[in-house]
């Protein structure tokens, strides 16, 4: 008869664990706000090559900048700012809500800022992550954990166009993620190539400065009024006529009124909500928003209509990402802007030759090329058996419910594969996640669980789902001939990065986890999986705490009919 297993400690006794966090953007301040909320005994260190909190609102500085969602969806549940200037509020105000979080929480005390971290890497006989940073003077650090969080967000890895020749060009060239602001764009003659959210955001800003500009689009793009305009209108007309800009008295209401304001914020959240439908191919609200937008391009480019006859998709609304743009298709219309939707050959020193050999010259070539959407970190992350993160996330990648791998233990994507939504908007995605990786942390912590990753089974079974959902004929989603940020600007095939689904059913999948599709490693694996029930005691009963605190925690069911017993 073998002996009894048990340790020399109370089931309650939870041991310290330690989290590393990758990333100071929303992603990175939120789980670290979860996990110092739910998890005793926790220390963590959030780390980010930037000096400060923000992510990409901290780095991203071109000229019109902001939310393209409103400001109401676009913030914390448990963190309201009631203060935003406007209902789409520029960039840097934006960087001081997430700052002023950062704050308020302390996790400034808890960050290694200015740090780029260059290895992540798994100890399998000690079930923790090895991390290497470099400071911005040259100093390397080491670091360990139990757990990793990847927070690195679908925004930090900015990319050149694949033009040839880029660095015979002799003028001022810029991406949108480096924006050189000190340059002058007054009087100047400049290219835009782009056709994304930056591209859209910054045309209205710099039309007026420049003496001309020629803007470079080569794909059909839906575009489309700012999200949630429609609500918001609703609800106060008065704000077209400022364009957004919230007046001082409903800012003041908003700060003062609590039912006023949750029943905006709510309205909001149920409008952007609601439109899930429209992924849906033949549905009535899909042929609903074509129309609309049809009709709202066609308007807007009436000045010069080749310009509508190129841009109009062939593919349904939000097949690749419908566009939200203020001013964006006047700008377009304007005299001295020029509209070129032929390919670019090369650079050459004074600016670029197109396909058509037609030679340009600028004073300043902006690059709004996007970001790489290969869910890659931009630096080696060594798992099981030293198998690189990069070469596990193939294209298109597969995952577990978008947020772990198989053969990484103890390590869980923010933003990963499949971690995107197509409609209504990705804060609640991220507070979702940020409360499932705690939950992680503390199932590890409790059951004092080594190493714990998804099995190469449920990832395999996921992926199923996702190719099925993507590829049945019921979504937009599944139409080739699109090329797609969803798809990796691939035409065809499945999406790598929208979740299966609604952001309701995204949020709904998350709320239970199901442990029995992870695989486990305890910390005594001799003694077994329930070496964590320990002595038989809790820690109340050993020190002097609450023996009876279930009296204060009683679940009360709703009364069946009136009456007592």
């Amino acid at each position: 008869m073998s002996s009894f297993p048990w340790q020399a400690h109370s089931i309650d006794s939870l041991r310290p664990i330690r989290v590393l966090i990758i990333g100071a953007g929303p992603s990175g301040i939120t789980s670290a706000i979860r996990l110092l909320q739910g998890i005793p005994h926790v220390s963590l260190t959030i780390y980010d090559k930037n000096s400060d909190f923000g992510g990409t609102w901290f780095e991203t500085r071109y000229p019109g900048v902001g939310a393209d969602i409103p400001a109401l969806s676009y913030q914390l549940t448990f963190e309201p700012n009631r203060g935003w200037s406007s209902m789409y509020p520029p960039g840097k105000e934006i960087c001081e809500y997430w700052q002023g979080v950062a704050r308020k929480y302390g996790l400034y005390e808890d960050s290694r800022l200015g740090h780029r971290v260059t290895r992540l890497e798994w100890d399998e006989e000690r079930g923790k992550w090895r991390l290497w940073a470099e400071t911005d003077s040259g100093e390397e650090i080491l670091d360990e954990g139990e757990w990793t969080f990847c927070c690195l967000g679908q925004y930090n890895n900015w990319k050149w166009p694949d033009i040839p020749d880029r660095d015979k060009y002799q003028g001022e060239l810029m991406h949108s993620a480096k924006f050189n602001t000190s340059y002058s764009l007054s009087g100047k003659r400049i290219a835009l190539i782009g056709s994304g959210s930056s591209a859209v955001q910054m045309l209205p800003q710099i039309q007026p400065l420049a003496s001309h500009i020629d803007i470079y689009i080569r794909n059909q793009m839906w575009l489309s009024p700012p999200f949630g305009a429609d609500y918001i209108l609703s609800r106060n007309p008065e704000l077209a006529a400022t364009n957004f800009v919230l007046p001082p008295a409903l800012r003041n209401r908003f700060m003062q009124d609590d039912e006023f304001y949750w029943d905006w914020r709510k309205g909001m959240e149920k409008c952007m909500n609601s439109l899930h439908e429209v992924t849906l191919l033949d549905s009535p609200l899909q042929a609903m928003f074509r129309s609309f937008l049809t009709q709202d391009m066609k308007d807007k480019l009436a000045k010069k209509p080749e310009i509508y006859q190129h841009l109009l998709p062939s593919f349904p609304v939000c097949s690749r990402r419908v566009t939200p743009g203020n001013a964006f298709l006047e700008a377009l219309v304007q005299d001295n802007v020029s509209f070129h939707p032929e390919e670019i050959a090369h650079f050459t020193p004074e600016g670029l030759t197109t396909a058509t050999g037609e030679q340009h010259s600028y004073d300043a070539i902006i690059c709004a090329t996007g970001y790489d959407g290969t869910f890659r970190p931009p630096f080696p992350v060594l798992g099981q058996g030293g198998l690189d993160l990069r070469t596990k996330l193939t294209d298109p990648p597969s995952s577990y419910l978008s947020l772990a791998l198989d053969s990484f233990p103890n390590l869980l994507l923010f933003g990963g594969p499949n971690s995107e939504v197509g409609t209504s908007h990705n804060l609640i995605v991220i507070e979702t996640v940020a409360t499932y990786a705690a939950q992680c942390v503390r199932k590890a912590q409790f059951e004092q669980i080594k190493a714990m990753a998804p099995s190469a089974h449920a990832v395999s079974e996921f992926s199923k789902y996702v190719a099925c959902y993507f590829s049945n004929g019921r979504t937009v989603y599944g139409e080739g001939g699109c090329r797609s940020g969803y798809r990796n600007g691939r035409a065809e095939g499945v999406s790598s990065a929208l979740w299966p689904g609604s952001v309701l059913h995204l949020m709904r999948s998350l709320r239970e986890p199901r442990w029995q599709d992870w695989e486990y490693r305890y910390s005594d694996q001799e003694d077994g999986m329930f070496a964590y029930l320990g002595d038989g005691w809790t820690e109340a009963e050993k020190v002097g705490g609450d023996v009876a605190y279930y009296l204060d925690e009683i679940d009360v069911p709703k009364k069946a009919s009136a009456g007592g017993i």
